[in-house]
């Protein structure tokens, strides 16, 4: 629901995670401000397109919902995915990733803590490849039976489709 002056509009929006949620919200009110009509505001909010691979949630019919989060390649984005993940209660949480890219000689502690964090939200991480992110990301899951290792990411759906969850 957004309020605007006191009175309630219900509004719904494609894009998912806290931050669309600020940004929406800071957006929202500034338009009211600028005298734009609530229900324009609340027609584009509901109009609004996610951005591809930063948060995208895609459903399947065999039940799964992928949450493709691929381009957000900075340790903020990865803890907020992990977040927004954490929301989908009752269901089985897998995270498939290469680890983060270009975090110099920070890499392995900022691996490590992301592990942890990733292990009290997943059930299954599925690492691509061997490097040293993966490493430690495995270091800091502490749990080897969370832990897959896949070559490449083609190998993502026969993996997850084979899990037993």
């Amino acid at each position: 629901d957004l309020i605007l002056d006191s009175k309630k509009y219900p509004a719904t929006t494609p894009v998912f995670g806290q931050s669309n949620l600020i940004n929406i919200l800071a957006a929202a009110t500034m338009a009211y401000q600028l005298k734009v009509d609530p229900k324009k505001i609340i027609e584009s909010i509901a109009n609004l397109k996610p951005t591809p691979h930063r948060l995208e949630v895609k459903q399947f019919e065999n039940g799964i919902t992928y949450i493709d989060n691929a381009f957000s390649s900075n340790v903020d984005g990865f803890k907020l995915a992990l977040e927004f993940l954490a929301t989908f209660k009752k269901r089985p949480k897998i995270l498939v990733t290469p680890g983060i890219v270009l975090l110099a000689d920070r890499s392995k502690d900022i691996h490590h803590e992301l592990g942890k964090l990733s292990a009290k939200v997943c059930d299954r991480i599925i690492l691509v490849g061997q490097s040293e992110r993966t490493k430690a990301l495995e270091e800091g899951i502490k749990d080897s039976e969370k832990v897959l290792y896949i070559n490449q990411i083609s190998e993502v759906w026969p993996t997850i489709t084979s899990l037993n969850l």
